[in-house]
């Protein structure tokens, strides 16, 4: 049996370079409520899909058991990183009086006396309210992070049109903001498994979240290693009742717990979270919140089993009822305890810290969570996450940005189209030209409408690299296999199955309308001469001037091309 390794822990910074989308609920009816915060499943899943395919091809299967399904590497939330330290949810007991500031606007620093309702006695005529929706670092910095609303519409399949009664609604966290998540292990994994993980994860790009084949879901992750794990801790007993020792829990995640019967429950019993006899829940100092949903798997493309968790940031109070004094000192309660409790601990869940130091404090005060300079920073002091302002004036210079590019875009695209236009007709002339000498009339030398469908298909494969659409076109599988001085006689069933772009057309035909004289003698000829000589408006979009060429040539090929009545008459008259 292998001797155990040390507990491990890392942090992984996680910067958003798209909006993502993480669902509350797995809902579809109704506006779609995003979370504040990147859920460890989303990071979980895109480690095991990075690095899922590799150890298996080199037989890493125990690994793999370990990393991703024994529960003993543990992907936790990653919260917003505002300063120095990660935030993480704030506890529900801490309340503020209505229409009272929270924090300043530009330091985000605590402005208002904050009461821990889990430490004293609600006040007569006081009106507070809890803060939700928010996150607060142990250097006293309050976070909210930004979101972006989008309304979208869902498409028919293979017509382009709205569908009815199709449109939803995406909330998102907004690009820009950073991101602090826990990884950590138990001393079963080695430590050069986990230096494997953390390898493979500093400095990729993941698409995490919903909709992340599309327009949302990048994220660069990288690696520190160090704990983020920055909150100070008391080993003082509470008084929530002013007569016996309580213990308070902090919900940093959400928590599922199984009763008895392997059930789920939000009943925090103190056996279910690993306390001794004599411990009891306090409700009235206790303040839980809950919430259902059913995760999605992307790999098995379906829903897993609905889970009912204590969200975050719920706080349990637990009173000591029996008349001697506890056996066990809050120290070692919290480590027998631990930091993870329940189930699905290696998708974030489970995660609390056991008596913190405003536990035992009645009031929450600026002084008090500023003062933490034992706590190691994770990033410089200075790092800070963009305002809204700024997150707004970089979403309106990139936006400016794609204006830009798309109007240059558009105005090669009108070149292009412009010059494929003009050199229709002599598209036409050539085979009007060609059909002189064919037994077949027009027809018999004009392309089919396949046959240019397969040059459009070409370019569109190589839109902007000539040499490499000429390769394409003329190799031998390509629809202009057989071009070229000496490829007739090497090839000739290739010659005879591309017919059309090699039947030779008089010298008269290479005088044309713009007065230049061509070297070219068939149609297939002719159009690598195109491509050889583009202008210098398109010569960067070889592949779309000559595909649009092709497209108009397919419409006609049925149409404008067989309706010459014709061939020695149609010649004379287009002569």
């Amino acid at each position: 049996m292998n001797a155990p390794h040390p507990p491990q822990e890392a942090t992984l910074v996680c910067e958003l370079l798209d909006d993502c989308v993480f669902a509350e609920s797995s809902t579809t009816d109704g506006g779609l409520t995003s979370l504040r915060y990147i859920p460890g499943a989303s990071l979980y899943g895109a480690s095991a899909a990075k690095l899922y395919p590799d150890m298996r091809k080199s037989g890493q299967s125990e690994d793999i058991w370990q990393l991703f399904h024994a529960d003993q590497v543990r992907f936790g939330n990653a919260y917003p990183l505002t300063s120095a330290h990660p935030a993480w949810p704030a506890p529900c007991t801490w309340q503020v009086e209505k229409n009272q500031s929270l924090f300043d606007t530009e330091t985000h620093l605590l402005l208002a006396e904050l009461v821990n309702a889990s430490a004293r006695e609600p006040e007569r005529g006081k009106q507070r309210k809890p803060l939700r929706a928010q996150f607060v670092s142990p250097d006293g910095h309050f976070s909210q992070p930004a979101t972006a609303v989008q309304l979208k519409a869902a498409f028919k399949p293979g017509k382009g049109t709205a569908s009815d009664g199709q449109l939803f609604q995406y909330q998102a966290l907004s690009s820009g903001q950073v991101f602090a998540a826990t990884i950590g292990c138990d001393g079963v994994v080695s430590r050069a498994l986990f230096e494997q993980l953390l390898a493979t994860l500093h400095g990729s790009v993941l698409r995490l979240g919903r909709s992340k084949g599309a327009q949302y879901g990048r994220v660069r992750v990288s690696v520190i290693r160090q704990s983020a794990n920055a909150w100070p801790l008391s080993d003082a007993w509470g008084s929530s009742n002013h007569q016996q020792p309580s213990l308070t829990l902090w919900c940093v995640s959400d928590l599922c717990l199984l009763d008895e019967y392997l059930q789920p429950t939000t009943l925090a019993q103190p056996d279910v979270l690993g306390l001794p006899p004599g411990f009891q829940l306090n409700p009235a100092h206790s303040y839980i919140q809950t919430r259902r949903y059913s995760p999605y798997n992307a790999y098995r493309r379906s829903h897993d089993c609905e889970r009912i968790v204590i969200s975050a940031g719920s706080v349990l109070t637990f009173d000591w009822q029996q008349p001697q004094p506890p056996s066990l000192s809050v120290g070692q309660l919290r480590s027998q305890i631990g930091q993870w409790v329940g189930q699905h601990n290696g998708t974030g869940l489970g995660h609390i810290v056991v008596q913190p130091e405003w536990a035992v404090q009645p009031t929450i005060e600026r002084s008090s969570l500023c003062a933490a300079p034992h706590v190691p920073a994770l990033v410089p002091a200075g790092a800070s996450q963009p305002s809204a302002e700024q997150t707004l004036e970089s979403k309106q210079t990139q936006w400016l940005d794609w204006i830009r590019q798309r109007a240059g875009q558009a105005e090669i695209h009108n070149k292009a189209a412009h010059w494929a236009n003009a050199h229709l007709g002599q598209v036409r002339k050539i085979c009007l030209m060609a059909a002189t000498l064919a037994p077949g009339g027009v027809q018999a030398v004009t392309p089919s409408a396949s046959q240019w469908g397969r040059v459009l298909e070409t370019c569109r494969k190589h839109p902007l690299d000539a040499q490499a659409l000429r390769a394409a076109l003329t190799d031998a599988n390509g629809v202009l296999g057989g071009a070229g001085p000496s490829a007739p006689s090497q090839n000739p069933a290739l010659r005879k199955k591309n017919q059309p772009w090699f039947y030779p057309a008089p010298l008269s035909v290479r005088c044309f309308e713009d007065g230049q004289t061509r070297s070219a003698t068939t149609l297939g000829d002719w159009l690598l001469d195109q491509l050889h000589n583009l202008d210098k408006d398109i010569a960067d979009c070889p592949g779309d001037a000559l595909g649009r060429l092709a497209s108009l040539c397919r419409r006609s090929a049925d149409d404008s091309m067989s309706a010459h009545p014709s061939t020695r008459s149609s010649t004379a008259a287009a002569s």
